[in-house]
């Protein structure tokens, strides 16, 4: 199983992130459903119907990517350097849908995930 390193803010944003798309996004797509539904338009159907699919599958993904995550504090720079000794120099993102993701070096991985550390090229 991949794992995800986290800063505390980036755990906390994704948990905004999973209880918007829960209360904001999803009832107001279910409204326009509805609304196309009734005015008997196709494409809208269609189209509302593949946002409400993503939605669905985008939050499973985030709750795993919170419930395998690592949190370490952006100046933890200790356990941070230990982790990446831990994992393979390629780190696995999911993307922005189920299919897409990303292999990103360890570099890159840490400062997506909000981590500074002093150095700019790791070995």
């Amino acid at each position: 199983m991949s794992k995800t390193i986290l800063t505390v803010q980036g755990y906390q944003k994704i948990q905004m992130e999973i209880e918007h798309i829960k209360t904001t996004i999803m009832p107001d797509v279910s409204k326009r459903l509805e609304i196309a539904d009734q005015l008997g338009d196709e494409e809208a159907i269609k189209n509302i119907t593949e946002e409400f699919d993503f939605y669905m599958q985008r939050i499973p993904l985030l709750e795993k990517m919170l419930n395998t995550a690592t949190v370490v504090k952006s100046n933890d720079e200790k356990k941070a350097e230990a982790l990446l000794k831990e994992f393979n120099r390629n780190h696995e993102f999911i993307g922005h849908t189920a299919n897409e993701i990303f292999q990103l070096g360890m570099q890159q991985a840490l400062e997506t995930a909000g981590i500074k550390l002093p150095w700019t090229r790791l070995k």
